[in-house]
């Protein structure tokens, strides 16, 4: 396993963060999230019910998303690499 980098530690841990949020908002059955457009669209074409479970399964998956992050679990085209090395010339120009 490669050393976890300082960014995904930020960023997992974000994505726990607004997962949790979210899904303790959908939970309560807050009307913060019956501004959204999202939420009232969903609201209005299949009812209350229906929204907060669109916004409950979005706070499972950023909380799915964010854990793999930081278990530094990515795709194999997504893997990091390493910083070029500058080089040094012999001969420096004016």
């Amino acid at each position: 396993m490669a050393p976890i980098i300082q960014a995904d530690t930020f960023v997992g841990s974000l994505a726990i963060g607004l997962g949790v949020v979210l899904a303790g908002l959908s939970i309560r059955s807050q009307d913060a999230l019956s501004q959204l457009t999202l939420v009232k669209r969903i609201q209005q074409r299949f009812g209350r019910g229906a929204a907060r479970a669109v916004i409950t399964v979005l706070a499972v998956l950023l909380c799915i998303t964010g854990v793999l992050i930081l278990r530094d679990i990515r795709p194999s085209f997504a893997v990091p690499q390493p910083a070029p090395r500058a080089v040094k010339t012999a001969n420096p120009s004016p």
